[in-house]
Order: structure tokens, then sequence, then C-alpha cells
């Protein structure tokens, strides 16, 4: 699934994870999309491109606090130590939201003519250093 070009792949900071697969001897075919990317081209100035600021400004979703699962401070965790019934509605809501926003998103780069720009020169595979 991950090495088939024919099943497109999105999501936010994709070329993070990407990168991450590469390392450990995997990669991806078929990205298409990164929310994160998006939201820098059509907003440079901006200080805000994590999921959680894209999903309240563009959907009006508040979504869980990371600090609601791993905690703050000197009783934080790790994702990896959450138990997977309490991380599961987290991981689903990113899900939802980055698929909520990949049309929206699309459409708005489009609509400014950075269709190429993005595909060409942003969305492209990264190095592994």
């Amino acid at each position: 699934m991950l090495t088939n070009p024919k099943i497109e792949k999105i999501g936010q900071n994709i070329k993070y994870d990407w990168m991450v697969l590469r390392r450990h001897g995997a990669d991806l075919a078929g990205v298409d999309f990164d929310t994160m990317i998006a939201s820098f081209l059509l907003d440079p100035g901006s200080r805000q491109h994590n999921l959680d600021a894209l999903a309240l400004v563009h959907l009006n979703l508040r979504k869980i606090p990371t600090s609601d699962i791993i905690g703050k401070g000197k009783d934080e965790i790790t994702m990896d130590q959450v138990p997977v019934e309490t991380v599961s509605e987290y991981a689903c809501e990113d899900a939802d939201a980055v698929v909520r926003l990949w049309p929206h998103l699309r459409r708005r780069v489009a609509d400014v003519g950075a269709a190429e720009l993005f595909a060409d020169a942003e969305l492209i595979a990264p190095s592994v250093a």
C-alpha cells in the first residue's frame, strides 16, 4: 500500500513521515498532498501551520490538545507510552482533519496559481541524511 503509486497519500507534514520511513528502509509512492506545505504556500507570513491551527481556522474545529494525551512538564510522557485506547480518538481526529482540509486547501492552492509550484518544487521526495 505504501509503495503503490496508484494509492494517493495525503498528510500533515507528510515529508517528515516520508523521511522517517526512508531512514528505516521503506518508501512512499503516490504522495499527493501535504496540508502543512499548502498552508505555508497560501500564508507564508503565518507562524502557525500546525494541524491544530489549520483545523481551527479552516474547519472551525478545536482538536484534542496533545497535552491532554501526553501531559505537560515533568509528568509528560511520549506518545508510545499512551495506551492505544486513549490515543485512538486523538489519532482518528488528526486523520479526519487532514482529509477534511485536503479539498479546501487544494482548491485554494489552485486558485492562487500555485499548484505547479506545490507539485514540482515543494512536494518532492525528501533526502535522507
